[in-house]
């Protein structure tokens, strides 16, 4: 082999690498976001299955802090069900640590992108959670939990959203179609 003949080689090898490297980030993106929306569905999971074997509501307690959104899962200590007095004073309890999205997920936000609007029928909430004042999502021991979406989404543009439906404790991913410009479901 000549260099000459390496040399075009190596031009058209880098001109490939810089054709796919895009798509490449694009689809790492999007693949953060799913695995982000599964870490939350099997957190709901995790709680809603806790809840029935045990008796006791069990839940997770949202909070944002620095862009990034936290969570906790809880279990109700007194009976009255997870509230952020109780769990102020001690009466409801953590049962793991803290997660954060950005330290499983990085280069995902809570939040839907900018323009994007709520899903239909739903609340545009505040930083990407709309789940009431509370920011509480709690599941009781009849299977239920309670209704409400959480947004996220990248730096390029692309959101999702984990919608809850409380009465029988469903729950659906949805996604942004950046073509189409509107909310399709992940099936």
């Amino acid at each position: 082999m000549s260099l000459l003949e390496l040399l075009v080689a190596l031009a058209l090898l880098l001109i490939m690498v810089g054709f796919f490297a895009p798509s490449f980030s694009e689809w790492r993106s999007r693949q953060q976001l799913r695995g982000a929306l599964t870490a939350l569905q099997l957190s709901v999971l995790k709680a809603r299955m806790a809840s029935l074997a045990s008796g006791r509501a069990h839940g997770m307690a949202f909070s944002l802090r620095d862009g990034d959104l936290l969570w906790d899962t809880v279990v109700d200590g007194d009976g009255d069900g997870i509230r952020r007095s109780d769990l102020r004073g001690g009466t409801d309890l953590p049962l793991e640590p803290e997660r954060s999205l950005s330290a499983g997920f990085p280069g995902i936000r809570p939040g839907r992108p900018a323009g994007v609007p709520p899903l239909a029928g739903g609340s545009a909430g505040e930083g990407g959670l709309a789940l009431g004042r509370s920011r509480i999502l709690a599941a009781s021991p009849d299977g239920s939990t309670s209704s409400g979406t959480i947004y996220l989404c990248t730096d390029s543009g692309y959101g999702a959203a984990l919608r809850l439906y409380g009465p029988t404790g469903r729950d659906t991913v949805w996604l942004w179609d950046l073509r189409r410009q509107k909310w399709r479901p992940l099936r």
